[in-house]
């Protein structure tokens, strides 16, 4: 499987504010993601490279919006 779209460094965030409109999620989601340290990015992206593999998944392509400190 080739996973074409994902974010792994929201990986941590996974259901929460799910059952907000698209606009208020992407409002909420860009606050606390752009507070993460340079382990807690780590961590996540290692945390959704787990994921991927245990569902199969051989290639992604990670969309990071965020700075490299």
């Amino acid at each position: 499987l080739v996973n074409a779209h994902t974010h792994t460094y929201a990986t941590l965030f996974k259901g929460s504010f799910e059952r907000l409109p698209l606009d208020l999620w992407l409002i909420y989601m860009r606050a606390p993601t752009g507070r993460l340290s340079d382990e807690q990015l780590y961590l996540s992206s290692l945390l959704s490279a787990v994921e991927m593999l245990h569902t199969g998944t051989t290639t992604c392509l990670d969309h990071f919006f965020g700075k490299l400190r």
